[in-house]
């Protein structure tokens, strides 16, 4: 990813935290994205918030290195 997306990916991730968290508490911490490209934003609301989060995207090709990504991260920590 390149610098300025991570920057983006980490700002939009803040601004949705912080101003959804009531919002998200109530709904048991349940996001969706419609339009979720690579899912980088989706992963770090998982990772760093916890939010139950369905990617949903066209793009078969995005889907597949979302998958990838996501079992990546998720063998790196054993999170999950």
């Amino acid at each position: 990813m390149s610098p300025k997306k991570q920057h983006e990916v980490m700002v939009f991730t803040r601004f949705i935290h912080e101003q959804f968290q009531t919002i998200l508490s109530a709904s048991q911490n349940f996001v969706i994205d419609i339009g979720s490209g690579l899912g980088y934003l989706d992963q770090l609301l998982w990772y760093l918030h916890n939010y139950q989060v369905i990617g949903i995207e066209s793009c078969q090709e995005h889907n597949q290195r979302a998958e990838a990504r996501n079992s990546y991260i998720t063998n790196l920590d054993g999170k999950r």
